[in-house]
């Protein structure tokens, strides 16, 4: 007949009487609560449904030692100490925080910062427990039910402190991450049709770079919101290694809104070199000739009416001589005389020039405040280059 205990029997009969197997006692009896006489006094380790974490506590400027909390801890390495500027929704972890509890298993506790921090902060304190048994739970032929009860509280803490942790997950932020992962790959692919487009347009300046070397370039270019070439555009450079643009038609510079406009154009009429025209909303309403039908070819400045129609030459300067023909009102300021190359000039002012205005023998003088006692018209008949010699007419 077989004697040998059957161990497999013992545990199950063990774990159906008791609700938990017998285990080891290969760790050390840590119970609390002992009596002197070495009995044991049974606790109930009861443990209450809670978060384990505290509310949002206002720093005051002054204090760095706060507590006791609404929750209790087994071991001043079961929490933390989290802060944060009032306002903001981040915790920061103060790893530097000490803490203290009371003599009981498990205890309340406080809180102490190395720092004092301003009442523009505030602090909270959270369990954050990890799980061990540090307890045997064998008491000679059975099962210490105060240790086991112990073991319980301390599981209970650490899922009541997992639950609140899941609970707490931020889904927004995972959501942004990904939404910025998805940005960052359309960014990348945006760049990445960036770079083709670019490679195009290196091809083609390359293509116009290779026509530029060659002397000329067919067809017209079109540089986008900038500037359009008709009918044409060749390069040519000379002996003294200028370039010469050659414009056959027209070449006209816009700006975005399409409003104002600059063209330079070579007129068809017999003797024009250029004219540079002014435009708005593509109607005329200046022309600069350089060099006009005749053969002189003279610079003239034209005036258009609103409808882009001729109204007359407002400045016409010969090549030949210099000569300028303006049509038109002459507005001057007072301090503005009017000078001739010989030196002679006309001048304007209030009071008499006599000792006052400097001017060479044969120039005048109009008095703003002159009358018929003192004068209007003043000429300079004596003393070339002072302030005397003018005589009232």
């Amino acid at each position: 007949m077989n004697t040998k205990p059957n161990f497999k029997l013992l545990f199950l009969l063990s774990f159906l009487a008791l609700g938990s197997p017998v285990l080891a006692n290969d760790c050390p009896d840590i119970r609390t609560n002992a009596a002197p006489n070495g009995s044991q006094t049974m606790a109930d380790f009861l443990v209450e449904r809670s978060e384990r974490v505290s509310n949002a506590n206002q720093f005051d400027g002054v204090s760095t030692t706060f507590g006791p909390f609404g929750f209790e801890i087994f071991d001043v390495l079961d929490v933390v100490a989290e802060t944060r500027e009032i306002g903001t929704s981040t915790w920061f972890l103060d790893g530097t925080a000490t803490f203290a509890k009371g003599a009981a298993t498990p205890d309340t506790f406080s809180v102490t910062f190395n720092q004092v921090y301003p009442n523009t902060h505030e602090f909270r304190v959270r369990g954050k427990r990890t799980h061990e048994r540090s307890i045997s739970l064998a008491r000679g032929t059975g099962l210490d039910l105060e240790a086991l009860a112990m073991v319980q509280a301390q599981i209970a803490f650490v899922l009541q402190e997992m639950r609140r942790d899941v609970d707490t997950v931020d889904g927004t932020a995972a959501q942004q991450a990904a939404s910025t992962a998805v940005t960052a790959r359309d960014d990348a692919l945006q760049a990445a049709q960036d770079a083709e487009d670019a490679k195009t347009v290196l091809e083609t300046v390359s293509t116009v770079l290779t026509d530029l070397e060659a002397g000329t370039i067919a067809g017209p270019i079109t540089f986008q919101a900038t500037a359009t070439f008709q009918d044409g555009l060749v390069f040519q450079g000379d002996d003294e290694q200028r370039t010469t643009l050659v414009i056959p038609t027209y070449y006209r510079f816009s700006n975005p809104a399409g409003s104002t406009e600059l063209e330079i154009n070579k007129p068809a009429a017999v003797g024009f070199l250029a004219r540079i025209w002014g435009l708005w909303n593509g109607v005329s309403q200046w022309a600069v000739d350089l060099g006009d039908s005749s053969a002189d070819n003279d610079f003239v400045i034209k005036r258009y009416d609103a409808a882009g129609n001729f109204l007359a030459n407002a400045l016409k300067i010969k090549r030949t001589n210099g000569q300028a023909l303006l049509t038109g009102e002459l507005t001057l300021s007072e301090n503005d005389p009017i000078a001739w190359a010989l030196g002679n000039t006309i001048k304007v002012g209030n009071g008499s020039p006599e000792g006052n205005v400097e001017a060479n023998v044969g120039s005048l003088y109009l008095r703003r405040d002159g009358n018929a006692s003192v004068g209007v018209l003043y000429v300079k008949q004596a003393g070339s280059g002072l302030t005397t010699g003018w005589v009232a007419k």
